[in-house]
């Protein structure tokens, strides 16, 4: 059993790592939006939202170079997206 919480430290501290304070930061804007409009919009429209603002942020900080276009905030959009749409799927049961 403490291998077991071992590797699943192990294993959480790569994914945090992985993360990073700007992935989770795209990560938690991304599943907002897809909540927030998931409640008044169609469910289907919430998502494609989602990911065209972190497309057109991710578009703006290259353009600009005000900051770093990078995919994995892409990846981390995606991955809030889908806690987004599990989340509002979860609430409406």
């Amino acid at each position: 059993m403490k291998r077991f919480w071992e590797w699943l430290k192990n294993a959480a501290h790569a994914v945090m790592s992985w993360l990073r304070a700007d992935g989770i930061q795209h990560l938690a804007v991304s599943a907002l939006i897809v909540v927030a409009f998931g409640w008044i919009r169609p469910m289907w429209i919430a998502p494609l939202i989602a990911l065209a603002i972190g497309i057109a942020k991710e578009v703006y900080d290259y353009v600009s170079g005000k900051g770093t276009a990078e995919w994995h905030d892409i990846i981390c959009d995606l991955l809030g997206i889908a806690l987004g749409v599990l989340f509002v799927f979860i609430n409406s049961l």
